[in-house]
């Protein structure tokens, strides 16, 4: 930022802040009752991805509950009473979805399946990309179940006689066989750019547009043919009335074409056109009125040229209409309806996929496709599965599908239970909030507010805070959803990784070449409040802001419609806007990190640089063993090596019913369990202030070994099995963690290493439930320069024991100089050789006060700032010996044991 010509505003950065916060608006219905009432289980938490799935509340959890104690419920497939009730069930929820989005029966269909993806893939699995004079063979009449057994009938009795016209047809007119072309948005989720296989595999043209072509072609060309008419079909002028949007109707296509009246019929290709109604990515919201726009031939054009996989269809002028094809739209629909209203009474796309978890949270894997009665018979199926047919000869290639669409596309039994959850999960939206649109304004203001607080923060030099994937226009709730996408960035405008939130322990692809491989999306749900966004906002000012943090509103533009804080309207008035303002020299204009109050304003400095011309011999001050994963550290003055590392190690960890592992990332207060081992009683004894103890065996007897029930969790991706402890140590662990159902698991089967040395490559070893490697080995001197920074840039109260205790090293050294540990590829301890695999990444987990489980800003706010984005601090190590042999089993290490460091540079070694 040029500063020499930064004019100071009349305000001050927290008059500034509070400029942004008359972005908040209230909701109309009650964010706090809410989750007073129905999410209690949030408490302590702010969930942030209602994009992925949103939560369920209480009361629809316990209704659909009362309804599966109170109903007798079978297959619907079956004929008895509970079968015809699960049947009705169905039925009255497929109506009770049309309702909620503004429909009748008469309009759509609904079509039940396991998700948005897997009704994007109906659509391009049966969509006919081949179109024909031969292509439909009934009219899309809703037929009744009386009059289905006729049709069925019907069409038997005229099987051989339709097959030989069929035949006859095929080999006069194979040539005429007229390829569809499948049109997508670039900026699209991956399940729909799925859909160009099938449509590949089909021999259709595939075309790609990104949003700003669509928005040049169908909002600013005035060539665009707005005027499209159909041959054979009456066209409206009407956009907004149900004859208005004939000017797709697809009548004509129905008739059963003879032989001799196809000659006189030109064909047409079937076109089918995706995008989505909001972007998972940015959040971003496309026009509805593209859906009419579309229908009625506005992408003729974009079939001249050729397509993405070929050359293009060579179509005969004569046989073919080119410049006439049917155009169908399919509405990407998963993340608009989960926060925003979707009227089908007034936009009609022909096929829209819903997710309903997103919508409600339950049940997850169900949701819907809603099919355009005047498209279904763009759809041709070849596999049919249970419940989908009326009759079925297994003698010959004969089949009679259910005449009804949804009856036809839904192979098997349908998840029954769960479609009845449905119905509570819709009345539990509406009766809570009062329906979507209050939901869509409030995720709006919400998602507004965290992108202008984001968009504004500044660096103490001026730079950017954070990089925000948003289109640049002005925010409004018909352009705009609940999503915010932002990577974070350093004062020197390089990108910070996101692999320092700890997603994935070692991974360190959260940057390629300087550039992020992943952004973080925030999203909000119906109960989200503006404590989440703020907590967000303060977590990125604390830990990533580098100096004082500096807000720049200037930006914004004046005509911004902003809303009242009072009333929570929308108003015109404008949103007074202030220049940057300069910070150099002065603090006035920025905002300070407010000092600890008990400290007086005083930062000792309790580290003083080492003399680095003096060699320094290293030693061995600590040796620390996690018995418990994530629980506290056994301190020892010698200890046994084992293969997979210091001898009972990270040998236990507590799971979850569900095979959850927990580490202190859920549950803090597991720090606050202390593990101690008695070798002459062989027990494993657990202690928490206020309780009594609990032991459990450190190997349970042979004799009882079948006695033990098995379970399992996950560490770092890996899949461990092991035997359940019992249930005395569970309830235990159920009692001072608060979470029910709990279990001690006991390490069964092998692991092995995560990670490749620096210097000699892959070494296979075996590993406990540590994460990545077999030993952590921790520097004192970079203990106390870290120490050092953090008391310089602000007060704190941690000490270097404690530090040392937060980073759960097993092996802690002294001497030497401060990160050093960075350039060593081998330790040796008392004669044993320990090969270095490289630094530890961290997580929140350092911020974890050990013995109470609170959690504190340092020192992952200043790891961040002076260790980079990857925040190592500590390395990894493996001992180097033959795995296979019994040697190591003899192994040990005391504490004062002299250390030897080789580093990957000559300068630095220290000799003893």
């Amino acid at each position: 930022m040029d500063t020499e010509h930064c004019v100071p505003c009349r305000k001050s950065p927290y008059m500034m802040a509070a400029e942004l916060d008359k972005l908040k608006v209230a909701p109309a219905y009650s964010v706090e009752r809410l989750l007073q009432e129905e999410f209690q289980r949030c408490e302590g938490h702010s969930y942030l991805d209602h994009a992925g799935a949103t939560l369920y509340s209480d009361s629809q959890i316990k209704e659909v509950s009362a309804e599966l104690q109170s109903s007798l419920l079978g297959n619907p497939h079956s004929r008895h009473l509970p079968s015809d009730t699960a049947t009705q069930i169905i039925e009255s929820v497929r109506h009770r979805v049309l309702e909620h989005f503004n429909t009748t029966l008469e309009e759509y269909d609904v079509i039940f399946t396991s998700g948005a993806t897997h009704a994007l893939k109906i659509v391009a699995e049966c969509f006919h990309w081949n179109s024909s004079c031969k292509l439909f063979h009934k009219d899309n009449d809703i037929l009744s179940e009386d009059s289905a057994e006729d049709w069925a009938g019907h069409i038997v009795k005229n099987d051989v006689q339709s097959r030989n016209e069929s035949t006859s047809y095929n080999d006069n007119h194979e040539a005429e066989v007229n390829h569809g072309a499948f049109v997508y948005v670039r900026e699209n989720h991956t399940s729909v750019l799925g859909m160009r296989g099938p449509a590949y595999q089909a021999k259709a043209d595939v075309y790609c547009l990104q949003i700003k072509e669509l928005y040049e072609i169908l909002e600013h060309d005035p060539d665009t043919p707005w005027a499209f008419h159909n041959i054979c079909s009456h066209v409206s002028d009407d956009e907004g009335s149900e004859a208005g949007v004939q000017g797709n109707d697809h009548t004509t296509d129905r008739k059963m074409f003879t032989v001799k009246e196809e000659k006189c019929i030109k064909l047409r290709r079937n076109c089918l056109f995706a995008y989505s109604g909001q972007c998972n990515f940015s959040g971003t919201k496309a026009p509805m009125e593209w859906i009419t726009k579309v229908q009625k031939g506005a992408l003729n054009k974009i079939l001249k040229p050729p397509p993405v996989n070929g050359k293009g269809n060579q179509l005969n002028d004569v046989t073919f209409n080119q410049d006439d094809p049917h155009w169908f739209v399919l509405l990407d629909a998963a993340g608009l309806t989960a926060t925003c209203p979707l009227d089908l009474s007034k936009w009609k796309p022909d096929f829209i996929p819903v997710s309903f978890y997103k919508i409600f949270g339950y049940p997850s894997g169900l949701g819907c496709l809603l099919v355009r009665n005047t498209a279904w018979q763009a759809m041709e199926k070849s596999y049919y599965g249970g419940g989908t047919l009326l009759m079925i000869d297994s003698r010959k290639i004969l089949q009679v599908p259910r005449p009804r669409l949804h009856d036809r596309f839904e192979d098997g039994t349908l998840p029954f239970l769960s479609i009845l959850a449905v119905r509570h999960g819709l009345d539990a939206i509406r009766k809570l909030t009062g329906g979507m649109d209050n939901i869509s304004h409030h995720v709006f203001h919400l998602a507004r507010y965290t992108h202008h607080c984001l968009q504004s923060y500044r660096h103490a030099n001026g730079s950017p805070v954070a990089k925000l994937y948003c289109e640049e226009k002005q925010w409004d709730i018909r352009t705009h959803g609940s999503i915010v996408n932002f990577n974070l960035l350093n004062s020197d405008g390089s990108y910070i990784g996101y692999a320092q939130a700890g997603h994935i322990c070692g991974d360190a692809q959260d940057l390629v070449d300087g550039l992020p491989t992943g952004s973080v999306r925030v999203s909000f749900g119906y109960m989200s409040c503006y404590d989440d966004a703020d907590l967000l906002l303060k977590m990125v000012r604390e830990c990533f802001v580098d100096g004082p943090l500096f807000v720049d509103l200037s930006w914004i533009k004046k005509t911004s419609v902003v809303p009242t804080a009072a009333s929570g309207d929308r108003c015109d008035a404008d949103f007074e806007v202030h220049k940057g303002c300069a910070v150099t020299g002065t603090s006035k204009f920025a905002l300070e990190k407010e000092p600890d109050e008990n400290a007086g304003g005083q930062f000792p400095s309790i580290y003083e640089e080492p003399d680095v011309s003096k060699a320094v011999r290293l030693q061995l001050t600590d040796i620390i063993i996690y018995p418990v994963k994530s629980c506290s550290g056994l301190s020892v003055q010698k200890w046994s090596m084992v293969q997979e590392g210091l001898k009972f190690d990270r040998r236990w960890m507590v799971v979850t019913s569900s095979g959850v592992t927990l580490t202190q990332k859920q549950l803090p207060l597991m720090c606050c369990i202390k593990p101690y081992i008695d070798f002459e009683a062989g027990m494993l004894t657990l202690k928490y202030e206020g309780e009594i103890d609990v032991s459990v065996p450190l190997e349970p007897p042979a004799s009882r070994t079948n006695e033990l029930s098995m379970c399992g969790g996950r560490v770092c991706g890996d899949r461990v099995r092991g035997l359940d402890c019992g249930p005395e140590v569970g309830m235990w662990l159920s009692q001072v963690l608060g979470q029910s159902d709990l279990k001690l698991m006991l390490q069964i089967n092998k692991r092995m290493r995560k990670l490749e040395s620096v210097t000699h490559g892959d070494i296979r070893g075996s590993l406990s439930l540590a994460n990545e490697s077999q030993y952590l080995v921790i520097h004192r001197p970079s203990v106390r320069k870290l120490l050092n920074e953090i008391q310089r840039n602000r007060a704190s109260k941690l000490t270097e024991d404690e530090l040392v205790r937060r980073f759960r090293g097993n092996l802690i050294i002294d001497g030497g100089s401060p990160y050093e540990e960075d350039s060593w590829t081998s330790l040796t301890i008392d004669k044993h050789q320990f090969q270095i695999e490289g630094g530890c990444r961290r997580c929140q987990m350092v911020s974890v006060v050990p013995g109470t489980g609170e959690r504190t800003q340092e020192p992952m706010l200043t790891l961040a700032a002076t260790r980079g984005s990857s925040m190592k601090f500590g390395v990894h190590a493996t001992a180097v010996v033959h795995i296979a042999s019994p040697e190591i089993q003899g192994m040990s290490i005391s504490v004062g044991a002299p250390v030897l460091s080789t580093n990957s540079i000559d300068i630095g070694e220290l000799q003893l």
